[in-house]
């Protein structure tokens, strides 16, 4: 399995998730994300479920849509204790579950690993 699960939702978050992989990657960590990781015919509820127990740590991508999504927010609250928090846009509010958890904003970051909020992701991991 992976060492770091990413959960996301929305076209804007898939663009970072790509830029993210390939930074956490470089630092010598696996990634698994569902468009990457699932395959044609395979079960996706038990691949998320099962990637998510095996992650080291849970990178949960904070958007507009992510807030919404009860899968995102059902990632999140099962990884609470290997969670690694990002907000994409200022203007989003994270849910209140998570709002006594530390997180990083990521608005505008353009893939360069060396950003201060992804030296935090990467240590978190």
């Amino acid at each position: 399995m992976k060492d770091v699960f990413i959960s996301y939702s929305g076209e804007r978050a898939r663009q970072v998730v790509r830029l993210l992989e390939a930074v956490i990657e470089n630092d010598g960590w696996s990634v698994w994300w569902d468009q990457a990781q699932i395959y044609p015919g395979e079960n996706w509820r038990k691949e998320i479920d099962d990637a998510l127990v095996a992650a080291t740590c849970v990178v949960v991508l904070w958007s507009k849509e992510s807030v919404e999504s009860p899968y995102v927010i059902g990632e999140a609250k099962s990884s609470m204790a290997k969670l690694a928090t990002v907000r994409l846009d200022p203007r989003v509010d994270i849910p209140h579950e998570f709002t006594n958890t530390h997180f990083v904003d990521l608005d505008g970051w353009d893939g360069h690993h060396g950003h201060p909020s992804v030296k935090m992701i990467l240590a978190r991991i």
